[in-house]
C-alpha cells in the first residue's frame, strides 16, 4: 500500500490551533482565513456532492474545494499549468532563485512595514547592478579606446522598474 503523501492542510490540521494560540497578535485576520480555508479545504466542512455510477450503484463523495489562491491543493494544478504554459517564453539558461536572509532586527521591522522594507530589498540588488554594469561599460570604452579587442561579457537581465 502506498504511503499517504503529508498535505500542508494534514499540519494546519494537527497543528492550526496550537500555532495560532502561540502566536496570538502576530497574526492578521488574511492569514488566519487563509489558514482556515486550507484546513477546510475538500472536507464535510465545505459540503459536496455524491457521484453514483449507474452500473455498479457505487457513491463517490467529492467534498468542495477553499478556491482559496493560498490554498496549494486549489491552486497546485493551476500554477503547474500556468508554467506549463510560460516555458516556451523562456530562455533556455539556468535561471537561479536568490533568497535575502535579513538579520531579525529587520525582519521585525519588515512584518510590520512589508511594503517600505521589501522594496528597499528588491531595489538595493538592482541598484548594485546598474553600478556594477555602468562601471563595467565605462572600463571596457577606456580599454577599446587603444584599439585593442577584449572579450566583452553580456549581462541579460529582464527590464525592472526601480
Amino acid at each position: 500500500m502506498p504511503r499517504r503523501v503529508l498535505e500542508v492542510a494534514d499540519i494546519f490540521r494537527a497543528h492550526g490551533r496550537a500555532y495560532r494560540q502561540a502566536n496570538a497578535g502576530h497574526l492578521n485576520l488574511s492569514q488566519l482565513k487563509v489558514m482556515s480555508a486550507i484546513e477546510a479545504c475538500r472536507t464535510e466542512a465545505l459540503g459536496g456532492h455524491v457521484a453514483v455510477c449507474t452500473k455498479c450503484v457505487h457513491h463517490h463523495i467529492a467534498y468542495n474545494s477553499s478556491k482559496n489562491r493560498h490554498c496549494p491543493k486549489c491552486q497546485g494544478p493551476a500554477a503547474r499549468d500556468w508554467m506549463a504554459a510560460q516555458a516556451d517564453d523562456l530562455l533556455p539558461v539556468e535561471y537561479f532563485h536568490l533568497v535575502f536572509t535579513v538579520p531579525a532586527e529587520i525582519a521585525r521591522i519588515a512584518y510590520w512595514n512589508k511594503r517600505a522594507i521589501y522594496g528597499l530589498l528588491f531595489r538595493a540588488p538592482v541598484a548594485s547592478l546598474a553600478n556594477m554594469w555602468t562601471a563595467m561599460n565605462s572600463r571596457m570604452e577606456r580599454w577599446n579606446s587603444g584599439q585593442r579587442v577584449f572579450h566583452r561579457p553580456t549581462l541579460l537581465t529582464t527590464k525592472i522598474n526601480v
